[in-house]
């Protein structure tokens, strides 16, 4: 079947064959404007609100909500272990069912969780009841986050997609930083249970109009693996990123580049999302008040907010691998230095760096996994790695919060996570050597 150009609609689509170029030039119109672009603002809007008014919220609070409960920093630490163990297994079948029912059905029914969990949070009473109302907003978020959104992308944009992908990757930071600053303000003025209220409706008022009228799939011209691509992203002057093979999610797991890349994903995601996690009690502990606090947590992510895009747009130029393997580094020096402050106002410079590390690093692993395994299963891939991200993510916490509460101090956590990045670099850099060099693509089993 031939490709066509449809010039009204401003698309190109566009298969692996040739594209006929041979259009009558009477009778065209202008194109219209591009609606993946549409598809990018409201992804980014939606990152910013699912993590900056549920998952970041719950950092801000946490001292407040430990003096309430009277539990320790380990045991409230399980509410985001609760929360990274459920992303993990959510994420794994979020990609699977946009695969199977296509990314809009999957938003739609996940919306009502994330307000919903951020609502209950402020209704709880004891630690196991936010454990139980973390995870209902944990649930929904898999549907919401960066899985399905990046299965969109994928559909609306071509391989060199790293611009686009860093460009919505920063709503989570800028959710970080606005989040708590937010959160902040709600704290100090109404407590920390009217705090989760206004967050969670506000979720409502924002993510529901988004996904019923903006998240939609592109028009496809057939079955047979036809999409969609912004016309800008075509540029026959730059290179192929694709390593030629094309994978499925069984033979995936069969490599042990698969396994490589998940275990540094694990690694990478234990000390971010503990720094991150624990940021808003070691900056009190040094004496900032809350909000000083939560402006340092802020801090961190607001470095994303250009890290991101920059990240994804020089991973349309430079070796994707590289890149990743740098921000890595950038964090583990943040860690460093952290491990040399007391957690006062010298921290700062130790989160700016951290968060420029953790921000570049969040466009290329979707960027990596298409790299890696291509397009043919990207969501259940995609999901299957960001698992091993979540519970990365899961555990982190719980460590550090461990470590606390038997020595009174982070510093050996932060040792033990410096220990954990040097790893995670290393079995990356053997997973690019050892991975499959075929030029010819996978078929399905």
């Amino acid at each position: 079947m031939k490709n066509f150009i449809s010039v009204e609609s401003g698309l190109i689509i566009a298969n692996h064959m040739s594209v006929d170029y041979n259009l009558p030039a009477i009778g065209v119109r202008k194109p219209q404007k591009f609606y993946g672009w549409w598809v990018v603002v409201a992804s980014t809007v939606c990152l910013f609100t699912a993590y900056g008014f549920g998952f970041y919220p719950l950092t801000v609070a946490f001292k407040d909500i430990q003096d309430e409960f009277e539990v320790s920093r380990g045991m409230l630490s399980g509410a985001i272990t609760i929360f990274g163990i459920i992303t993990a297994i959510g994420f794994l079948f979020a990609g699977r069912f946009c695969d199977k029912f296509g990314v809009p059905r999957v938003m739609r029914v996940s919306v009502p969780l994330v307000g919903l969990g951020i609502i209950l949070v402020g209704l709880t009473q004891n630690v196991v009841q936010l454990y139980a109302a973390f995870a209902i907003y944990s649930v929904g978020l898999s549907g919401v986050s960066l899985v399905p959104i990046n299965v969109l992308v994928s559909m609306w944009f071509g391989d060199k997609r790293g611009r686009v992908v860093g460009l919505l990757s920063a709503g989570v930071s800028l959710g970080g930083f606005g989040g708590p600053l937010v959160s902040s303000f709600l704290l100090t003025r109404f407590g920390w249970r009217p705090m989760f209220w206004v967050l969670g409706l506000a979720a409502w008022g924002l993510l529901v109009p988004l996904v019923v009228w903006i998240m939609k799939t592109p028009p496809r011209a057939t079955n047979s693996g036809t999409a969609c691509v912004d016309p800008s992203s075509i540029n026959t002057k730059t290179r192929s990123f694709s390593f030629g093979a094309s994978f499925t999610l069984r033979q995936a797991l069969g490599t042990s580049t698969f396994w490589l890349q998940a275990s540094a994903l694990f690694l990478v995601s234990s000390v971010w999302v503990a720094v991150l996690s624990h940021t808003p009690n070691l900056l009190r502990d040094g004496g900032l008040s809350p909000g000083r606090a939560a402006l340092g947590l802020g801090l961190a992510s607001a470095m994303g907010i250009w890290a991101k895009p920059l990240s994804g747009f020089l991973s349309d130029r430079l070796s994707r691998v590289g890149l990743f393997v740098g921000f890595v580094l950038f964090q583990a020096v943040g860690v460093f230095l952290l491990t040399r402050t007391q957690g006062g106002a010298s921290a700062f410079l130790a989160l700016i760096i951290l968060g420029i590390g953790g921000g570049g690093a969040v466009p290329l692993r979707p960027l990596l996994t298409s790299q890696f395994f291509g397009n043919l299963q990207f969501g259940a891939v995609f999901g299957a790695l960001e698992l091993a991200y979540a519970l990365g993510g899961a555990i982190g916490p719980l460590v550090a919060g461990w470590v606390y509460d038997q020595t009174g101090s982070y510093l050996m956590a932060f040792f033990l996570f410096l220990a954990a990045y040097i790893v995670a670099i290393g079995s990356y850099c053997i997973a690019y050597y050892i991975r499959p060099k075929s030029k010819v693509a996978l078929q399905n089993p």
